[in-house]
């Protein structure tokens, strides 16, 4: 098990890999388009259309070249499809 130090660590090199990228990892304010809820109820009306989200995201899976995350707001949790080469 990782020690508290260890873990300390892992995170600030995570914050400075997300910097380094042009990131800024605690904006002073944040821009979203819809609720998870209404993606939820429109989807096939929002289908191709590009949206942006807020919200904690609360798991990550990585499988190969894609990857799954959940991302959950007040109106609900909305799953994301990421593709490594359209990223």
């Amino acid at each position: 098990m990782a020690t508290l130090k260890e873990l300390r660590d892992e995170r600030i090199k995570k914050l400075e890999k997300l910097k380094k990228m042009g990131f800024n990892p605690y904006p002073p304010h944040s821009q979203k388009d819809i609720t998870n809820g209404e993606i939820s109820t429109n989807f096939r009306k929002l289908k191709g259309k590009k949206v942006t989200i807020t919200g904690r995201i609360l798991s990550k899976r990585k499988h190969s070249e894609i990857s799954f995350m959940d991302v959950h707001d007040f109106s609900g949790k909305v799953q994301l499809y990421i593709k490594s080469d359209e990223l």
